[in-house]
């Protein structure tokens, strides 16, 4: 079975390929989208909230010769994943690679003075983002890159924002480590 794997089809060469890459407007995700664009890889550059450096990315891609797009899309939202995935594939005609690069949280510095019900929003918000996202992504991807027999979808995560923080004081610090965890 891995020897399958390995000589999966590789007969398009990457600057003949199409990538999505989720969270492509800032950080990690700018990195990857600049890197493939540069190899010759049509790029969706996918944001959420920014689409002003989305934007950006996608004009210094063009200046320098190549293919992209910005799109929108909440990935916590199958719908949104799969209507990135569709978009993609109709303006390039098809999608080779997912690289999933967005992830993150909004936790408040001080948690324990928050109510309860609102820890547990932002709890499950944390799980949408970093988890449910990338996997209703994977979903959207999968039958598009099955169906033309190759495709390579990659999860990438940072540590922590502001780097992993030892859960001394529970309230506060435990949603830092599920962001982590996530």
């Amino acid at each position: 079975m891995i020897n399958h794997i390995v000589m999966w089809k590789m007969s398009k060469k990457i600057d003949q390929r199409v990538a999505i890459v989720t969270g492509g407007s800032g950080g990690l995700g700018k990195a990857v989208a600049l890197r493939l664009a540069g190899e010759g890889t049509a790029v969706v550059v996918h944001y959420n909230r920014n689409e002003k450096k989305a934007e950006e990315i996608v004009e210094r891609i063009r200046q320098s010769g190549g293919k992209a797009i910005a799109a929108s899309a909440d990935l916590t939202q199958f719908a949104q994943a799969e209507s990135l995935v569709e978009q993609t594939v109709q303006q390039f005609g098809g999608l080779d690679i997912l690289a999933v690069c967005s992830g993150g949280h909004d936790i408040p510095d001080e948690m324990r003075s928050l109510p309860r019900s609102e820890r547990y929003r932002i709890w499950n918000r944390l799980v949408e983002f970093n988890m449910s996202g990338p996997m209703f992504c994977a979903y959207a991807a999968f039958p598009y890159m099955a169906k033309q027999g190759y495709g390579r979808i990659v999860f990438s995560a940072s540590v922590a924002k502001n780097g992993l923080m030892v859960a001394l004081d529970f309230l506060d610090e435990i949603h830092r480590c599920g962001y982590a965890a996530s």
